[in-house]
């Protein structure tokens, strides 16, 4: 049944990896599907013919990922490196389409793997995620688990290469059978790409996950000319990917492929991408020389009820339970600029500890009806304390923050996703040491914040400015943990 809906023969593949870059990363585990005219059809009954094997990758699997899929280093230890199947499964896929659940993602792997063993690869391919979005654009998602629960599919081994792929198989039978294979083939020819023809380029998007990360459009020749970010990369790749800016005609024109890279949050995405930007120099990203940090001045509000506000510059942290409101480059700027913003708002310049003397009576600020007079005598024509603290705690939001200058000490900030995955991001004092999947890590990291605290290495400005803005971002949760 489902043998009939491409035109010859095809896969369902999936692969298992040690993370999400083809570049960096290798492959684990490879499972597939063999479906043709000439084979046992899983939709008459039949049991599919199948082939699988484990894969040396030659680099450590990281413990999120054997985690995930049950694939550790002892699994793998006897496996054969990929060099040594190479051939033997480039024949077994020759003349075939590819189908795989996020096909971008094991075709990249695929490419990568062969060229690495000096083998051309090229084979039609088909997504079906992309398939399911089509034929149910109804349903917001569809990823293997919502395939899974929304059409009562089993799956034996979800996180392995062979079980995932079987599961494929599964979708399309029940696709069949709930729209007919005419509506189901008619809609797979379409979206089957040719071998060696690059994807609309739209349709890349439909390759990225609804998940929080960063990822590497590319030209057909390789070249990198964008690297997007965000809490989804499919949503940040369609917003990049239009036609109204000078930035997304080009894209749009030039992108032939995506490289994801997958985070559990937006801040480890964040700065994945600012460290791709360095190490790929994109073509149409625009890159700018950061300015360095500067012991910036605020003011400062210790969370006193009676006011408790002052001048500050952001070397001192020692308060831990201060809000800073504003960044200025010095005192002068910092006194006249707050200043101007007491007579906008009518608030009272001693109060927001903007003069040493205090409030003298008669107020020269009340006699010029620049504040309400809250640092008189209460009475009906002057403004209480409490009313005037909320108001200028109000007007004072509207302030930009700070960029902190550094953690006191070694800190690290922890983002976990609902998949149980966790990254951990680690700050000494203004130096951005790494950004961590594997806790053991964490204690290597004392030679690196040796060489920072020497000065041999100059501290970055950029991921505690991206920090700075995720700790401030609604709805983004990071945890803190001293280290």
């Amino acid at each position: 049944m489902i043998a009939t809906l491409f035109d010859r023969p095809a896969v369902l593949l999936d692969l298992e990896t040690t993370g999400a870059s083809p570049a960096r990363d290798r492959i684990t585990e490879i499972g597939l599907v063999e479906i043709g005219p000439d084979l046992p059809d899983p939709g008459h009954g039949q049991a599919p013919l199948t082939w699988s094997t484990l894969v040396r990758p030659g680099i450590p699997i990281p413990p999120f990922i054997s985690a995930l899929t049950g694939i550790d280093e002892d699994m793998v230890a006897s496996a054969p490196p990929f060099a040594e199947i190479a051939q033997a499964l480039a024949e077994r896929l020759a003349g075939k389409v590819l189908v795989a659940h996020n096909v971008r993602f094991d075709y990249g792997f695929l490419r990568a793997e062969f060229e690495r063993a000096g083998i051309a690869f090229t084979a039609p391919a088909l997504c079906s995620a992309r398939l399911s979005r089509k034929l149910y654009p109804e349903h917001p998602r569809h990823n293997l688990d919502s395939l899974i629960t929304r059409h009562g599919l089993q799956c034996s081994g979800r996180h392995r290469a062979l079980g995932d792929a079987r599961v494929i198989g599964d979708f399309l039978l029940a696709a069949v059978a709930d729209l007919g294979a005419d509506r189901v083939r008619e809609v797979a020819a379409a979206l089957t790409a040719p071998a060696g023809t690059p994807r609309e380029t739209v349709a890349l998007a439909d390759e990225l996950a609804d998940t929080p990360g960063c990822f590497v459009l590319r030209a057909a020749d390789g070249g990198v000319l964008y690297v997007g970010a965000g809490p989804s990369m499919r949503g940040e790749a369609l917003k990049l990917l239009q036609k109204s800016s000078a930035l997304g005609r080009a894209l749009l024109q030039e992108a032939a492929s995506v490289d994801p890279e997958p985070h559990p949050g937006v801040l480890g995405a964040a700065l994945a991408q600012r460290r791709l930007i360095d190490a790929l120099a994109p073509r149409h990203q625009r890159r700018t020389t950061p300015e360095p940090l500067r012991e910036s001045w605020s003011l400062c509000w210790s969370g006193e009820p009676a006011g408790g506000f002052r001048l500050r510059e952001a070397v001192h942290r020692d308060d831990a339970g201060e809000t800073r409101f504003g960044d200025f480059p010095d005192a002068q700027t910092a006194q006249r600029a707050l200043a101007a913003f007491a007579r906008e708002h009518r608030l009272c310049p001693p109060l927001l500890g903007l003069s040493e003397a205090g409030c003298r009576a008669p107020c020269p600020h009340a006699a010029r009806r620049e504040c309400l007079g809250a640092g008189q005598t209460a009475g009906p024509a002057h403004e209480g304390g409490t009313v005037h603290l909320g108001r200028a705690l109000t007007a004072l939001a509207r302030l930009p923050r700070p960029t902190p200058t550094g953690t006191q000490g070694r800190v690290g900030f922890r983002e976990t996703d609902a998949d149980g995955r966790s990254e951990l991001h680690v700050f000494d004092g203004p130096h951005y040491l790494g950004s961590f999947t594997d806790a053991d890590a964490v204690e290597d990291l004392d030679a690196t914040a040796r060489v920072h605290a020497e000065g041999h290495l100059p501290a970055d400005p950029q991921p505690l400015r991206i920090l700075a803005r995720m700790l401030r971002t609604p709805g983004v949760r990071i945890e803190r943990i001293r280290l």
